[in-house]
């Protein structure tokens, strides 16, 4: 007795006459890996279908895994990749551009820090940069020092322990020295 054994449709595969059959690009996809749904219409507006499982976010979205096909908007579209070439050569999975990382690249990568809004900016690793704002720092300190201490008290002022009878009396006897 011969005893055929088939294998089971992949991810990007329907079945279809008993058989399996990739779904066709550039207008439709499938990430079930049972194939028992049919193809799914590409969105274009959100995403590109290479056919398959091959899919990739349109500019301005992206998507949190690999095996997701819901893509939402990018809140920050600078930060996602745009570029299909670059999106499919790095894998299916929209990834972010130098500098971000996380689901939607909404965090900045090691070695980069927050800039204006969303925006990741390459930390400056000059030593000579540092010493610079160091040396500013301690100026301004150095300077508001110095006008503090040079400010005149006022003697018009209640001191903690002074009724206004006592102030009246501390300045009259003031003036007189």
């Amino acid at each position: 007795e011969v005893v055929l054994h088939f294998r089971p449709c992949v991810k990007g595969e329907k079945m279809n006459n008993n058989m399996c059959e990739e779904c066709k690009g550039p207008n439709y996809y499938s990430l079930d890996p049972s194939a028992l749904s049919p193809c799914l219409d590409c969105q274009p507006e959100k995403m590109f279908c290479f056919g398959g499982s091959k899919i990739c976010p349109s500019e301005g979205y992206a998507r949190l895994h690999e095996d997701s096909d819901i893509f939402l908007e990018c809140p920050n579209p600078k930060a996602c990749l745009s570029d299909v070439y670059t999106c499919w050569s790095r894998g299916s999975l929209k990834k972010c551009k130098e500098g971000y990382q996380g689901n939607f690249c909404a965090t900045c990568a090691p070695g980069y820090g927050k800039g204006n809004g969303f925006e990741c900016v390459k930390c400056n690793k000059n030593w000579k940069f540092y010493l610079r704002l160091v040396i500013q720092f301690g100026f301004s300190i150095a300077i508001i020092s110095w006008s503090l201490r040079s400010t005149p008290v006022s003697y018009t002022h209640l001191r903690a322990h002074e009724t206004p009878e006592h102030l009246v009396c501390r300045l009259l006897l003031e003036k007189k020295k």
